[in-house]
């Protein structure tokens, strides 16, 4: 269960160090168009956030003590999602691609239940 736990953190570290240093990459990775200037800072921004949430889940401490506060983020970050999809914001492909990598967070999170 920590092994799965830890390899969501480090996905997670991975996801945002990649959205930090390569938004347009990271972006094309999840089907989304050319980020404008302002896009490309938003991402770089939620991938310091991503990164700080990654390191949390790998300290068994912290992870408990934040696992509903984390609960809760994966849950915006697909209820977002899925609004996007739903108004034409992002494509299908792209929202199946973070809903995958949501649900993946997720069942590592359930596995500490």
């Amino acid at each position: 269960m920590a092994d799965l736990q830890a390899a969501g953190g480090v996905a997670t570290i991975g996801l945002g160090l990649g959205q930090a240093l390569a938004p347009q990459a990271t972006a094309r990775a999840f089907g989304l168009s050319e980020l404008d200037a302002q896009g490309a800072w938003l991402a770089r921004l939620l991938g310091t956030a991503n990164v700080a949430l990654g390191a949390m889940a790998l300290d068994p401490g912290l992870r408990t003590s934040t696992q509903k506060y984390a609960n809760g983020v994966l849950l915006g970050n697909a209820a977002v999602t899925v609004a996007a999809a739903a108004s034409g914001g992002i494509s299908k492909r792209t929202a199946v691609l973070v809903l995958g990598f949501v649900a993946g967070l997720a069942a590592a999170e359930a596995a500490a239940d």
